[in-house]
């Protein structure tokens, strides 16, 4: 039964509360040298607060009544009957079995602070290099960067005891800091010279120590050539880390798993594995006894079926084990910005970027996690291999856990292109600033053996192999163009995004949709300075009221939860509109 005209449809608004705070001291050290401290302190408070909520326990109670079925049996919180066969319970039943205004409220506090101090400048004062190609620039520095999270959510909502909708995220108390000492140097090389227009070198270095990972260690190099004062050949390398962030280190979040073939309490001598339709058969053996004992449970019960589980929790949360992704960097290109065409600038820029240790939730599935533990035959299993870690029993050996959430996986690759064409004119006595930026994906692969060999191609797909590991398609090409025209107070804009088209990446479904067609959407957009104080801003949205193609069954929302619920949208509501052409205005005060 449907509980909506008792007591009204259940809403979940989100309201956000921010406040930022910055102050510096900044000075000269002499004709060439200055010092820069600041200090920035943000945050930002999210409250979801959904209702209303039904109480199970309450409903349960309210139905529970004496033989001649007026008065409940616990009389306990002036219980009131409930007639689940009326079309209205009634004001008196719904306000009991109701939780009351705001009992549901999820509190999200995240703060950011941060500490900062530099001293720059060259050394003009000092010496300068053979040939007097400039001096070098130079600047030191400390970073001290602190972040907090602080999760309120109600006890019943973490353990869904209600009836109606709630999407909050579990509590959590967590910070981590980092502090780091950096420099950087800018080394003109050679100026002036035959075939040499100027030539620069650009270095850097960073080290850190992070709260929970430790020591750490990046750096850059860059060479900057300009054979002629119009054209600049560029290359840089560099290595890079990235320190897990809050979510990924501590997060709490658990689903139910259903239908889970647990072979260590099956008594058959064949013995089912697997889960979510994800099943195959294997026989008793010693390793398979292994297997279950370093799942934790005891030798004398193995094999017991009074121990059976098929329902458990799939922990989908943080990992306080997580080492730093570790990236390399690689980047060639060329500008052209040619003094014969005033206002033209065009640059192509190679880039390679290799990700090891890259930070993501598990890449498969609850029932591909127990085949690859038990199955020992596949050799990826067995006492210590990572599925048979990911596996949780209580003290007698009921399966009770399955973590796939955040772990280090092995190398995420992508190769690319950047093209980038800035051009601006005069024309009917205003200035037209035209700007286009694309990027062309070569490859996007994720190579990994952490569950057995995974070697992904991300690029024009979706609906793939990548979908666990990436939550968004990968464009194999996308572009931005801008068209702006200026002139005194008024300023005009027409945007044109565009994305290329994808495949469904599986191979072995035929879908309703097998193709996502390119797509384009234009935008277009005024803005108006009425005085110092006030402007005007009115715009159209998706002017040519671009509708996306519905995917079915294929909705990455689908299969993001293994088929167990029906998709919220039909589509990647980030790249394709669902609202279609839309007008706007918006009003700007400053004082």
């Amino acid at each position: 039964r449907m509980f909506t005209r008792d007591i009204g449809i259940t809403e979940n608004p989100r309201t956000f509360e921010s406040q930022q705070f910055e102050f510096g001291l900044k000075g000269s050290l002499g004709s060439n040298w200055g010092y820069e401290i600041f200090a920035q302190l943000g945050e930002v408070e999210t409250i979801l607060d959904p209702g209303p909520l039904l109480n199970p326990e309450r409903i349960q109670q309210g139905l529970l009544l004496t033989a001649d079925g007026t008065q409940c049996q616990d009389q306990s919180n002036g219980c009131v009957p409930v007639n689940l066969w009326s079309d209205d319970i009634g004001p008196e039943a719904a306000a009991f079995i109701t939780y009351p205004e705001g009992a549901g409220r999820s509190v999200t506090k995240n703060e950011q602070n941060v500490v900062m101090g530099t001293i720059s400048g060259n050394t003009g004062d000092w010496f300068s290099l053979p040939g007097d190609p400039g001096p070098i620039g130079l600047v030191f520095g400390f970073e001290y960067l602190e972040i907090k999270s602080k999760i309120d959510t109600p006890a019943f909502i973490e353990q869904q005891v209600f009836e109606g909708f709630s999407n909050s995220p579990f509590s959590l108390d967590a910070d981590v800091d980092t502090f780091s000492l950096f420099g950087e140097a800018v080394v003109p090389l050679v100026a002036g010279k035959p075939g040499i227009d100027f030539l620069e070198l650009e270095l850097g270095w960073r080290v850190a120590e992070h709260s929970i990972t430790g020591n750490a260690s990046s750096f850059k190099a860059a060479l900057s050539y300009y054979p002629t004062a119009d054209v600049q050949l560029r290359a840089s390398f560099n290595k890079a880390i990235r320190s897990p962030a809050i979510d990924e280190l501590y997060r709490d979040q658990q689903n139910e798993f259903n239908a889970v073939d647990d072979p260590c309490t099956n008594s058959d001598p064949v013995k089912g594995v697997g889960g979510f339709g994800q099943e195959t058969q294997i026989e008793r053996s010693s390793s398979l006894d292994a297997a279950c004992i370093s799942t934790g449970i005891p030798e004398a019960n193995l094999y017991d079926p009074l121990l059976k589980e098929v329902s458990g929790v799939e922990d989908l949360g943080g990992n306080p084990n997580l080492v730093n992704e570790d990236a390399q960097t690689l980047s060639l290109g060329i500008v052209w910005t040619p003094y014969s065409i005033d206002g033209l600038s065009l640059s192509l820029d190679y880039f390679h970027v290799e990700i090891e240790d890259y930070i993501s939730t598990t890449p498969i599935t609850v029932g591909e996690v127990m085949i690859n533990c038990f199955d020992t035959a596949r050799g990826v299993g067995g006492p210590g291999s990572p599925a048979c870690a990911s596996i949780g029993r209580d003290a007698d050996g009921r399966l009770n856990r399955i973590f796939r959430g955040y772990r280090n996986l092995g190398l995420h690759e992508v190769r690319g292109w950047d093209l980038n064409v800035d051009y601006g004119f005069s024309l009917l006595s205003g200035y037209v600033d035209l700007n286009y930026f694309a990027t062309k994906i070569d490859e996007r692969s994720i190579v990994d053996n952490t569950f057995g060999d995974v070697n992904f191609e991300c690029v024009g797909e979706f609906n793939g192999d990548c979908d666990n590991l990436i939550s968004y398609p990968v464009f194999d090409f996308k572009h931005r163009m801008t068209a702006g025209w200026s002139k005194g107070d008024l300023d005009l804009q027409l945007v044109w995004r565009y994305n290329a088209a994808l495949d469904d990446g599986n191979k072995q479904v035929q879908y309703y949709r097998e193709k996502l067609s390119s797509y384009s959407l234009f935008d277009f957009s005024g803005r108006y300075q009425v005085n110092d104080n006030l402007a005007l801003t009115v715009g159209i949205r998706n002017i040519a009221d671009k509708k996306p193609e519905p995917i079915g069954t294929n909705s990455w929302e689908y299969t993001s939860v293994a088929n167990q619920a029906p998709a919220v949208s039909n589509t990647y509501t980030q790249y394709y509109d669902v609202y279609g052409r839309t007008a706007f205005m918006k009003l700007t005060a400053t004082f």
